[in-house]
C-alpha cells in the first residue's frame, strides 16, 4: 500500500455506504447511551 488506499473502491455502492455509515451511527449511539446513561434521548 503506497498509495494510501486500501481496498478496491470499485467494489462500493451507494448501499453498502448508507448501511455502513447506519451500522456506525448505532453503535456510535449504542457507546454513548453506555457512557451516559442517565441521559435521556
Amino acid at each position: 500500500m503506497t498509495n494510501g488506499v486500501r481496498g478496491d473502491p470499485t467494489l462500493a455502492t451507494a448501499a453498502k455506504g448508507e448501511a455502513l455509515l447506519s451500522a456506525m451511527a448505532q453503535e456510535l449511539v449504542e457507546g454513548l447511551k453506555q457512557l451516559y446513561p442517565k441521559v435521556v434521548v
